[in-house]
């Protein structure tokens, strides 16, 4: 029987600035055990990395090294995808490139709606980096066998994307982003509002504002 390694005080949260093609800067955090074997969490579109619940990350923390980051055009990373446009291929080459540059040969990824398409493209690109795959809340990438026949997202959510990047002050924006994971979250569990509200608070103030104006970015960058 194979003893685990727990560490008896997993190590502080520790953050870096990664630079990628294009002069985006991304910021990157890594938390846990450090010895332990590295996990990748790959946030959705339009979504920064510490959008994952604290709880979760410091559980996966007690066993794995983890890691996450802001993709480009979120949070604390560079926002300018107007004058730098991108693709979704070049956002999973971010992860190769945070991988790269914590030194860090293959890892276990985790995505979530839009990183579970990046996920896919790092298993088609870089397969070579990754230990294994998880994808949940997402759907085949476009073009792949059977994608038609995967059901769409609901008429609610799509009428709430048309209005992804309408300006909002900080309020409206804030019962945006409770709506958005309300509609997400289904009909089938209980939907706890105040606690995706203190989750999105957060999310503002580790960005610095509430302007929604460059979440439209992931929607514009093609595969």
């Amino acid at each position: 029987m194979r003893a685990e390694h727990h560490p008896e005080s997993p190590a502080a949260p520790r953050e870096d600035l990664v630079r990628v093609e294009g002069g985006y800067e991304l910021w990157v955090q890594e938390s846990g055990d450090l010895a332990g074997s590295p996990v990748l969490l790959v946030m959705g579109a339009a979504s920064a990395g510490v959008a994952w619940p604290e709880a979760l990350v410091a559980r996966l923390g007690r066993r794995h090294r983890v890691v996450v980051w802001d993709h480009r055009d979120t949070g604390r990373s560079t926002r300018a995808f107007d004058e730098h446009p991108y693709a979704l291929r070049d956002l999973a080459g971010d992860a190769v490139a945070v991988l790269d540059a914590l030194g860090i040969d293959r890892a276990h990824a985790v995505g979530m709606s839009m990183g579970g398409y990046l996920v896919q493209l790092l298993l088609l690109d870089h397969p070579d980096r990754l230990l294994s795959a998880t994808l949940f809340c997402t759907g085949a990438l476009p073009g792949a066998p059977g994608e038609e026949e995967v059901p769409g997202p609901s008429e609610e959510l799509l009428a709430l994307w048309a209005s992804l990047g309408e300006p909002r002050d900080e309020a409206a924006e804030l019962d945006w982003r409770v709506e958005h994971w309300r509609v997400l979250n289904g009909g089938q569990v209980p939907f706890d509002a105040a606690e995706f509200r203190t989750l999105e608070q957060q999310v503002i103030a580790h960005g610095g504002s509430p302007d929604a104006s460059s979440a439209t970015a992931h929607a514009r960058a093609g595969t």
